[in-house]
């Protein structure tokens, strides 16, 4: 599992940005890291972040999950997808124009949050959502202060997507 997360931590550096990685056995870290995390998952008690309460990219991000996603909403996740696909972070409130207000990365739930939003997507394919969970999951999975604040059942569910991505994706080739 540290031979995973150091190689994940190298290429969060550099925002994955040539970040192949050549190891044979990288996907059996990949796997073992995961199944690890999972089945930690299962045990975690679930504390709430008291920076939610600031975080107005958090209650967006939530209101639109608990609500049904219309086209205006859709919009919205879209930006925040794009913000991190280029950024890999989100800050913890924005603008009527989604220009950054503050500096402060939102809270790690946002992220779970998004996956999940973007994971129904039609608009997005195959390979941008497994690449924006991949992501999300190596965010959320490294910082180990913050991860009890997560709600692990959403994570297990967002794990359990990746997963099934990660299938679709083997069986096309």
């Amino acid at each position: 599992m540290n031979n995973y997360n150091s190689l994940i931590k190298a290429s969060i550096k550099k925002n994955y940005r040539n970040s192949t990685i050549f190891n044979k056995n990288f996907y059996n870290y990949f796997c073992q890291q995961r199944h690890q995390e999972f089945e930690k998952l299962s045990k975690s008690r679930f504390q709430m972040d008291k920076l939610k309460s600031k975080d107005s990219t958090y209650k967006t991000i939530s209101q639109i999950y608990n609500s049904n996603v219309n086209k205006t909403n859709e919009k919205k996740v879209l930006i925040f997808y794009q913000k991190f696909e280029i950024n890999l972070s989100l800050k913890i409130s924005y603008d009527k124009v989604f220009k950054k207000k503050s500096n402060i990365e939102t809270s790690l739930s946002t992220y779970i949050i998004l996956g999940l939003l973007v994971s129904n997507f039609k608009s997005l394919n195959l390979y941008q959502k497994a690449n924006c969970i991949l992501k999300i999951l190596d965010k959320v999975l490294l910082n180990n202060k913050s991860k009890n604040s997560c709600d692990p059942k959403k994570l297990q569910k967002l794990m359990i997507i990746e997963k099934q991505l990660l299938n679709k994706i083997l069986n096309e080739k």
